[in-house]
């Protein structure tokens, strides 16, 4: 079983997946979404229930926060991806 809350590289589909732990807060959020990491992440992507595109944040130096104040009360997908190209997918109220 997967956990939720890890990144998975699983490019190569033969190898072994590595996760490292990462966490979104606060959780549900009507400002400010805090990042913690171990790793640097570089690229987030804000999707809404139907999987259009809200919001997306590129920054190679990496973020740390992220603002959803200007989005309507709803669930949202946070695609989070690190400076290795591994990418996770966390839902956000």
């Amino acid at each position: 079983m997967l956990n939720s809350g890890s990144f998975f590289n699983c490019s190569n589909p033969i190898a072994h997946c590595k996760s490292n732990g990462f966490k979104l807060y606060p959780n549900p959020s009507n400002g400010l979404v805090n990042i913690k990491s171990n790793k640097s992440i570089i690229e987030i992507e804000i999707t809404n229930q139907i999987g259009q595109v809200i919001s997306q944040i590129k920054n190679k130096e990496g973020i740390n926060t992220f603002s959803i104040e200007n989005l309507p009360m709803g669930i949202y997908f946070v695609k989070l991806v690190d400076e290795n190209s591994n990418s996770v997918v966390k839902k956000l109220l």
